[in-house]
């Protein structure tokens, strides 16, 4: 089974500044740079991340060319069986703006595919639960703002919606009552011969930014520490692949933007530390066999669009 793997679309309906994207991919594939007279940004960190997404625009073509190219990828005849989504779907908007990215991947699964493939969706800290499920009516288990936690078995597989997100913990959460329950889904698959990729928000591997690891990322890391198991996350922006304390673990870029730390000198100022925003988009695609990912790909497309720098200090 070929999977594929989006996170951190970051949609706002309310966006200033918005862009068109053209098709395909290639040079400028997700968007020519941005027409704004103003230069980048440079503000402290209290104002900076609403005017910078102001300054993004609307990012759906740019989400939209990812998702196509995924989906039309098609090695030795090995088509896309099931996309993963982790989180971070909507900066602004609520339920409309949840319904707009849903009505998206739905829309470009029957142009790509003829039909739309399983979707398991799972929020970051910067979604509304009650919203998201609103905005995919019908689709996703449970009611209002509980915890999204649910399972899809494709193709002898089993991708698991394991939530992390909780209103007022930008950095995750996760309790006894996720940890069991996620523990009683692991060893169902265990039980049925399946592949477990467990889909969530938050990072667990501190080497992958300086945002805060997940709160109770020591007792989740040893919970998955099993054979058949990979974690597919989001939330760094940063795409990753690697084994991280005995646990198979793959991140994806955002196909919004990216943020790095770094040294800047304002004008008239003395240097400070910031974090830079740049617009960039990627996706990832892995193949499942026989109980593990037996290959995984990363493409990264760099706007070359400096958003600006957010003033830290």
């Amino acid at each position: 089974m070929r999977v594929l793997h989006l996170s951190d679309i970051h949609y706002s309906l309310e966006a200033k500044d918005a862009r068109r994207g053209a098709d395909g991919c290639g040079d400028n594939a997700h968007g020519a740079v941005a027409e704004v007279g103003d230069r980048p940004l440079s503000l402290p960190a209290a104002e900076f991340y609403p005017a910078m997404v102001d300054r993004l625009g609307d990012v759906l073509p740019a989400f939209e060319a990812c998702l196509r190219e995924g989906l039309a990828a098609d090695d030795a005849g090995e088509r896309v069986g099931a996309i993963v989504l982790t989180g971070d779907f909507v900066e602004r908007g609520g339920a409309a703006a949840d319904r707009a990215v849903g009505e998206a991947v739905h829309r470009v699964c029957r142009e790509v595919l003829g039909a739309v493939v399983p979707c398991i969706v799972t929020p970051g800290n910067h979604d509304d639960r009650a919203a998201l499920r609103a905005g995919w009516p019908g689709a996703l288990t449970g009611l209002g703002g509980e915890p999204l936690l649910y399972t899809c078995e494709v193709a002898g597989s089993r991708l698991i919606s394991f939530d992390t997100s909780e209103p007022g913990h930008a950095d995750g959460y996760v309790d006894a009552e996720r940890l069991a329950w996620l523990r009683g889904e692991l060893e169902t698959a265990a039980s049925r011969g399946q592949m477990a990729l467990v889909c969530t928000h938050h990072h667990m591997d501190p080497s992958q930014t300086d945002m805060p690891v997940l709160p109770g990322a020591e007792e989740l890391l040893e919970l998955l520490r099993r054979p058949g198991v990979a974690v597919l996350n989001g939330h760094t922006h940063h795409q990753a692949h690697r084994v991280y304390e005995g646990v198979e673990y793959h991140t994806a870029d955002a196909t919004s933007f990216q943020a790095d730390p770094c040294d800047v000198r304002p004008a008239g100022g003395a240097p400070a530390r910031a974090v830079r925003f740049r617009r960039l988009s990627g996706y990832n695609v892995y193949d499942v066999r026989d109980r593990r990912i037996v290959r995984a790909c990363a493409v990264t497309y760099d706007g070359g669009d400096v958003l600006g720098d957010m003033l830290l200090g």
